[in-house]
């Protein structure tokens, strides 16, 4: 499909959990119909609230809660970061497993939908 073509969903909408200071000790799949046929999959994702979050997207729950967590200085991390009020589209694996957190106390309401194009 042509990185052109207009978002379509190919799976629910799914809600993280809460996001609170690490460590992360929820994550969510997103599942998918993949129905393309291609190892990976696109992700809208949408944090409402008025912090910002680190995500971590996985192809299995055990390596998106160990990779999920702020940045370390001289640490490279596998992770997203997801501004307040913001909404990015990313490239994952199909039916993808997703856990974050905030800095802190910090907590912020976050979706995230499956599907292809911008």
């Amino acid at each position: 499909m042509s990185a052109l073509t207009p978002f379509r969903q190919t799976g629910p909408t799914v809600t993280l959990p809460t996001l609170a200071a690490a460590p992360a000790t929820q994550a969510v799949q997103a599942p998918s119909t993949g129905e393309l046929g291609v190892g990976n999959q696109q992700y809208v994702l949408t944090n409402t609230g008025t912090k910002s979050c680190f995500l971590a997207v996985a192809q299995n729950q055990p390596a998106a809660l160990q990779n999920a967590g702020a940045p370390i200085v001289g640490t490279p991390q596998n992770i997203y970061v997801l501004l307040a009020g913001s909404q990015v589209t990313i490239t994952g694996p199909v039916n993808a497993w997703f856990a974050g957190v905030c800095q802190g106390s910090d907590t912020t309401p976050v979706w995230v939908t499956p599907g292809y194009g911008l």
